[in-house]
């Protein structure tokens, strides 16, 4: 299905119609759209696209995110991107985005290499791990 004949909103799963990894949808703006992964280090990545436009989006799965009010995302919760089963990650803390005022979370984990890892993402990306 392609994104431009779909309505696109955050929590959905994506891909590049050129090909990319699967990334899971974590803010929509007017012209501004982000779009988060996991990679081969188990790195958490940020594609964000200016001027956006959903033509270059192939939609994977349309799964609906919970709003800021029902959000169940809370610290010491184990949680994963919607688009990827690593890395399992533990909230460290939520709060409210200042500038765009929703909810994300502090996530904390260790890399496959035993790195320390950490990003803020938008709770809209995340899914339970239990």
């Amino acid at each position: 299905m392609q994104a431009s004949k779909i309505n696109l909103t955050a929590g959905d799963v994506v891909r590049l119609k050129s090909s990319s990894p699967l990334m899971t949808i974590g803010f929509i703006d007017r012209d501004e759209l982000k779009c988060f992964w996991a990679d081969q280090e188990e790195a958490i990545r940020v594609f964000d696209m200016q001027g956006f436009l959903p033509n270059p989006l192939i939609l994977e799965r349309q799964e609906p995110a919970p709003t800021d009010q029902q959000t169940s995302v809370q610290p010491g919760q184990r949680v994963q991107l919607r688009s990827s089963s690593a890395p399992v990650m533990t909230v460290n803390a939520v709060r409210k985005n200042s500038v765009y005022q929703y909810l994300e979370a502090e996530c904390v984990w260790f890399n496959s290499a035993q790195m320390p890892m950490s990003k803020v993402l938008p709770v809209k990306v995340l899914k339970s791990v239990d």
